[in-house]
């Protein structure tokens, strides 16, 4: 199948729309696979509004703190290093770079 889903988090704002349900869709497994059966083909969106069971809900949340630390595990700067930058940025008058 290979779908995969793009959401943009964007901090000050809520999650996007539909971003959970298609986490807890993609994290169906075991006995929560019977929402894949046909009948449910046309609610099943509806259903993924809310937890499906707690290890579905554990799992997504596992998923995304992965992925975080993923994200996160890209970047070669400190803390120590992006303060310095900010502070080099204000002596240059780079005043963009400040919040």
């Amino acid at each position: 199948m290979g779908e995969t889903g793009y959401f943009d988090i964007v901090e000050g704002q809520s999650l996007p729309s539909g971003m959970l349900q298609y986490i807890r869709l993609v994290a169906l497994c075991g006995s929560d696979a019977f929402l894949l059966e046909s009948i449910f083909r046309n609610t099943i969106w509806g259903h993924l509004e809310l937890p499906v069971t707690r290890s579905n809900e554990e799992l997504i949340c596992r998923v995304v703190r992965d992925a975080c630390k993923f994200v996160i595990s890209g970047f070669t700067n400190t803390i120590e290093k992006d303060e310095k930058l900010l502070e080099e940025g204000k002596d240059l008058g780079w005043k963009w770079l400040s919040r």
